[in-house]
């Protein structure tokens, strides 16, 4: 970009592509470079339109994945802290991944589930209904236990005990 000067000579401005850092030269041999902030008034009005716009329980987040660490989540309730995040972590060996959204949790145990605000949604395979096995013997521990009872021998399956004969054939009280 050539814009005049007030003399009459020419000023150039090129950016340097990081939105941070200028060159401006004011002719030969005399270049500069400068920092390029952004108008205070203007992050100011862009930060309210972001924090008054969301819907209701949406925060921002920051996935930072550092080269020499484990990736972890951060979560903010304005864009502020997140933007101050972001320029913090500019420089260091990671990849970060701002979102505005939902956090989802993810449920513990064999049969885990993906919790969300709009309900849960299991992440294991649901099984067709008509396609259900029956457990007719009532067992219900580990699939690879066999468990075998010992026959019960027929005489003892009709037999009745003395106290069940007394209590067919005891009077009822009047």
């Amino acid at each position: 970009m050539t814009a005049p000067s007030s003399n009459g000579d020419c000023s150039s401005v090129s950016s340097k592509g990081n939105g941070h850092a200028a060159e401006i030269s004011l002719g030969p041999g005399f270049p500069v470079t400068a920092q390029v902030q952004q108008m205070p008034a203007m992050q100011s009005l862009l930060a309210q339109i972001l924090n008054t716009n969301r819907l209701a329980q949406q925060k921002f987040y920051l996935v930072v994945v550092p080269s020499d660490a484990s990736p972890h989540l951060l979560e903010f309730s304005s864009i502020e802290p997140l933007v101050a995040t972001i320029i913090e972590q500019m420089g260091k060996e990671a990849w970060v991944f701002p979102f505005l959204g939902h956090h989802l949790s993810i449920s513990r145990g064999k049969m885990r589930w993906l919790i969300t605000p709009y309900g849960n949604v299991p992440l294991f395979a649901v099984p067709d209904p008509s396609a259900l096995e029956i457990q007719s013997d009532g067992y219900i521990g580990p699939e690879s236990v066999e468990i075998s009872f010992p026959p019960v021998p027929v005489s003892a399956q009709n037999a009745e005990t003395d106290d069940e004969a007394d209590d067919e054939t005891s009077p009822l009280p009047t």
